[in-house]
C-alpha cells in the first residue's frame, strides 16, 4: 500500500567510485538505479562484515551486516544485476569448491586412521577387563586419544541462494560463520516456514549470541556469527509474505531492520543497446577488484578479533543531529510524520552507522569514519525509510479520500460503458456501488472530491440527489437519471 510519493534514489550522495559503478551498470543493463545501488552496498557488506564492526556514538558496537530487500516484478533484470554485482562473491565460492573437496578427502583418510587406532584401544581395554587386569591407564589413553579426533576443517561457504533458514543457520555453525543469503527470486525463501527463524535472523543482525534448538538433530550455539541478506522479490509474493501469521514479519521487527526499496519499473523506458558482454566496464572492474581484496582479507583473518571503526567528532555531530530528527519524526504524541513506521525509525540510526562504516571501509581510507561518509549514509537510509513508509505505512485521510474518489469514478465509467447513461441517483450508487463506499459520509467525500476534480456534476440538494458524469473532459448538460437503475448494470 503506497502512502507517500516516490522520490528518486539519492545516488549523487555516494562517493564518486560507487556512484560511477551504479551509473555504469545502469547504462549497461538499464535496471532501476535503487536496485543496483542497494546491491552494491549489500555486496560491500558481505565482503566486510567478517572483519569490521562499528561503534555508534551511543557506545554500542554493532555488526556491519545489512538486510536488504528490493521489490521488483519480472522483467526488471534482477538476475542480471545480481550476477554482475555479486561476481566476486560467486567466483570465490566456486573456487573454494575444489579446495573443500580436497580437504574433505584428506579428512576422511585421517579420520579412518584415527578410528582404527581408537578401535585398537577399545580392544585392549576389553582384553584387560576380561583378564581382570587394571584398565585405568588404558582408559586415560583412550580419553586423551579421543580428544585428538580429526575435525573437518572449515572451508569457505559464504553464499547461500534459495536455502532454507534452518540450513543457513547450520552452515554458519558447521562451515563458515560469516555468510550471506543472496537471491534475485526470493519468493521461495520468504514464503517458506520462516516464523520460527525470524527471531534468529534478528539476533544475527543485532550481533547477539544465537541458540538454535532442534528436535531431531543436535542443538548448537552461534557466537559472533555474521549474516547479510540481499533479497529481490516480486510484489505478489511479497504481499503474501506480509500477511503470513498475521503480519508476524512486521511485528517481530524483521522488516524494520531491512533497507527496503520498490523502484518504478524500467520496462518501456529502455533504449536499445549493444550486447552487454562486449561493453567495457572500467568502474565495475575496479569495484570487483576491491571486493576481492576485502574477501581475501576476511577469509585469511577469519577468527581473529574484528576491527572496530569509530566516528570522528564531526561525524558524530551529524549522526546525533539525525538521531534527533528521528525522534521528532515519530513525535512524543505519536502524531509525527513517521509515527506509523516508528519500528523502522527505531533501527534507522543503527543502519546509518553500518552504511557509513561500509562506505569508509570500502574507500580504504583507514582511521575513523568521517563526516562525508555519515552524511551519505543519512541520505541513503532516509530514502529507504521513505520507501518503508510508502510501502508499509498507514494511509492518511486525504489519501484515502483520493483513492475512494478514484474507485467511485472508475465504477461510474464502467456503468456508463454498459448503459451509456451519464446520470445516476445517489441512493443507487450507495446501494450498488463499491462496498467500501457504503457509508454516507465516505460517499459524500468521494462525490465532493470528484466534483472538485471536474469529473462529475453533483446535485446533492436535488430530489432525488444525483450525479452526472463529465466524459472526456467535455461538459455535458445535466440530465435526470433513468429510474430505476437496473441491477444488472452493476454486475
Amino acid at each position: 500500500m503506497h502512502t507517500t510519493p516516490y522520490h528518486p534514489y539519492p545516488v549523487n550522495v555516494l562517493p564518486e567510485p560507487l556512484k560511477q559503478i551504479v551509473f555504469e551498470v545502469h547504462n549497461q543493463v538499464q535496471a532501476p538505479l535503487p536496485m543496483i545501488a542497494t546491491s552494491v552496498l549489500s555486496n560491500i557488506s558481505v565482503a566486510s562484515q567478517g572483519r569490521i564492526n562499528v561503534s555508534l556514538p551511543t557506545g554500542s558496537v554493532v555488526p556491519t551486516s545489512l538486510f536488504c530487500l528490493t521489490i521488483a516484478d519480472s522483467g526488471e533484470r534482477k538476475s542480471t544485476v545480481d550476477r554482475l554485482i555479486n561476481k566476486p562473491l560467486l567466483d570465490l565460492q566456486a573456487g573454494q569448491v575444489a579446495e573443500a573437496r580436497l580437504l574433505q578427502n584428506q579428512h576422511v583418510i585421517k579420520h579412518k586412521i584415527w578410528q582404527r587406532k581408537y578401535n585398537e584401544l577399545i580392544s585392549e581395554i576389553d582384553r584387560a577387563i576380561s583378564k581382570g587386569e587394571p584398565e585405568n591407564e588404558l582408559l586415560q589413553q583412550l580419553q586423551d586419544f579421543s580428544e585428538q579426533e580429526p575435525q573437518l576443517p572449515r572451508s569457505y561457504k559464504g553464499i547461500y541462494a534459495n536455502a532454507t533458514i534452518e540450513a543457513l543457520l547450520h552452515g554458519l555453525h558447521a562451515q563458515w560463520p560469516d555468510a550471506a543469503l543472496l537471491s534475485s527470486e526470493a519468493s521461495y525463501i520468504l514464503n517458506s516456514p520462516l516464523t520460527q527463524q525470524l527471531a534468529h535472523l534478528n539476533e544475527l543482525w543485532d550481533g547477539d549470541t544465537v541458540h538454535v534448538d532442534r528436535k531431531t538433530r543436535d542443538s548448537f550455539t552461534l557466537q559472533d556469527a555474521r549474516l547479510g541478506l540481499s533479497l529481490m522479490v516480486q510484489n505478489e509474493p511479497f504481499q503474501r509474505f506480509l500477511k503470513k501469521n498475521n503480519g508476524f514479519a512486521r511485528q517481530s521487527g524483521f522488516l524494520a531492520r531491512m533497507l527496503i526499496a520498490q523502484p518504478p519499473s524500467m520496462q518501456g523506458l529502455r533504449n536499445a543497446c549493444e550486447d552487454i558482454r562486449s561493453q567495457k566496464t572500467p568502474f565495475l572492474d575496479t569495484y570487483h577488484e576491491r571486493i576481492r581484496e576485502l574477501l581475501q582479507i576476511a577469509v585469511a583473518e577469519q577468527g581473529q578479533p574484528k576491527q572496530v571503526l569509530e566516528f570522528l567528532p564531526e561525524a558524530t555531530k551529524v549522526w546525533r543531529e539525525f538521531e534527533s530528527w528521528c525522534e521528532q519524526s515519530i513525535g512524543v504524541s505519536q502524531m509525527g510524520e513517521y509515527a506509523d513506521v516508528k519500528d523502522a525509525i527505531s533501527k534507522l540510526t543503527n543502519n546509518v552507522g553500518r552504511v557509513a562504516a561500509l562506505i569508509h571501509h570500502f574507500n580504504g581510507k583507514g582511521g575513523d569514519i568521517d563526516r562525508k561518509a555519515v552524511e551519505a549514509a543519512v541520505q541513503i537510509c532516509a530514502w529507504h525509510v521513505g520507501e518503508f513508509k510508502r510501502i508499509l505505512g498507514e494511509k492518511c485521510v486525504v489519501q484515502v479520500q483520493l483513492e475512494n474518489a478514484e474507485l467511485l469514478y472508475q465504477w461510474l465509467l464502467t456503468q456508463y460503458k454498459k448503459s451509456k447513461n451519464i446520470s445516476y441517483r445517489k441512493k443507487d450508487i450507495y446501494h450498488y456501488g463499491p462496498g467500501r463506499l457504503r457509508s454516507r459520509e465516505i460517499l459524500d467525500m468521494a462525490l465532493e472530491q470528484l466534483q472538485h476534480n471536474g469529473q462529475i456534476l453533483y446535485y446533492p440538494n436535488s430530489k432525488p440527489a444525483y450525479v452526472t458524469l463529465i466524459i472526456d473532459n467535455q461538459f455535458l448538460p445535466p440530465m435526470l437519471p433513468a429510474f430505476p437503475i437496473a441491477s444488472n448494470n452493476f454486475i
